[in-house]
């Protein structure tokens, strides 16, 4: 059995990745972990070490009765396993990945509100940061997208990428039980893919010059009941500052949930 960490900070964004979470945990037989950190940067005043101490010792109260709401809300069987952890930290997105591999988990569901600032672009959300430094899966939930079995997996790959990575999306296409499709823009008129593999992969004409997230996220917003799935190569905090992933500009606009997957080196 594996295990699907959902942070929790509480919001409604934070529910709808929950929600989704506990779908594919009904679905695949895994297990869900409600994880909840406090940030230990907060505490630096009496008044923000009450705020903190008070968190604490509600917390994993209001994280149980969260998912027992949840699941009645979803109408699932009251044998979906789950678990809540509360703890200490500094950073979130690394203690997250900590928790990760702690756990020996499968993947990681967080919601995300999408880009709200300009500041926001440059510190990025814990969703962003955890994207970024594509260490460990991450499914990205929308706000406003409505939790439900993902049928589809539709994979941005570059015809080169896609005998390397069969394997790896065939593993996660059976445990999502969900059909597997790849796809990739080009501006040669009437470009078809040539090659083998065991899933349908599509040449996208796409000859007006955009950059490729907004053809990423046009194209995420067609999608009904699936995934786009994106492969993810780490970037430091100032490639971050300079120029954003492609991977992040979509996961703060997309239509879908975003399967955001490492890249083997």
């Amino acid at each position: 059995m594996s295990i699907l960490i959902v942070p929790i900070d509480f919001s409604p964004n934070a529910e709808n990745a929950l929600d989704q979470a506990l779908l594919l945990a009904h679905q695949t037989g895994d297990s869900v972990e409600l994880l909840h950190a406090v940030e230990l940067e907060q505490a630096d005043s009496i008044y923000f070490k009450m705020k903190i101490m008070e968190e604490i010792s509600n917390a994993e109260a209001r994280l149980k009765s969260l998912a027992f709401r949840r699941i009645r809300a979803l109408d699932l069987p009251g044998n979906i396993n789950w678990q809540v952890s509360v703890h200490y930290s500094d950073n979130l997105a690394a203690s997250i990945e900590e928790r990760f591999h702690q756990l020996s988990a499968r993947l990681v569901v967080m919601g995300t509100a999408g880009i709200n600032s300009w500041t926001d672009r440059i510190i990025g959300s814990t969703t962003s940061a955890l994207v970024g430094k594509a260490v460990v899966p991450v499914l990205v939930i929308p706000a406003g997208w409505a939790p439900k079995p993902l049928k589809k997996l539709s994979v941005c790959l570059t015809p080169a990428q896609v005998a390397d990575a069969e394997a790896q999306l065939r593993e996660w296409s059976n445990w999502m039980g969900s059909e597997l499709e790849g796809f990739y823009f080009t501006a040669v008129p009437g470009e078809r893919y040539v090659g083998k593999c065991s899933f349908p992969v599509t040449a996208i004409p796409d000859p007006i010059e955009t950059p490729l997230y907004q053809d990423l996220v046009a194209f995420s917003w067609a999608l009904e009941e699936g995934a786009l799935v994106m492969f993810v190569h780490g970037r430091s905090f100032f490639d971050k500052i300079f120029d954003s992933s492609t991977t992040e500009q979509v996961a703060a606009r997309i239509g879908v949930p975003l399967l955001a997957l490492p890249a083997r080196k």
